[in-house]
């Protein structure tokens, strides 16, 4: 019964969080899809980036949410990045990975729903 309730708030919470991240993602490519696994502390996405004929998957693993006052962040461990394509998974691991990203507080209080 938990899993279900649990797949039915990750999917809620794509629904919610895919318009900004489309937004977010727009200079880059056109977002295809986005699935959260929230027991498995796994974000995917699917996206067609500019200039490439073929889509290209992202996934990370192992994200925390932490809180720090009135501010809300996302931090993956390092080389928590997988690609279909190695050097978007080299890049996002080391350009992204292990670093805190704030989480814009009108989306703060869903992401503590992914914990």
């Amino acid at each position: 019964m938990f899993g279900r309730i649990t797949g039915i708030k990750d999917a809620m919470l794509t629904g919610m969080a895919k318009p900004h991240l489309q937004e977010v993602l727009a200079p880059y490519g056109t977002l295809q899809s986005l699935s959260l696994d929230s027991n498995q502390r796994r974000v995917a996405v699917v996206m067609h980036l500019n200039g490439d004929a073929e889509l290209t998957e992202v996934a990370v693993e192992n994200y925390q949410i932490q809180r720090d006052g009135d501010q809300t962040w996302v931090q993956t461990p390092a080389e928590a990045f997988t690609s279909s394509r190695p050097w978007v998974a080299a890049l996002l691991n080391n350009v992204v990975a292990g670093k805190r990203i704030e989480i814009p507080a009108p989306y703060a209080k869903y992401a503590q729903m992914l914990l």
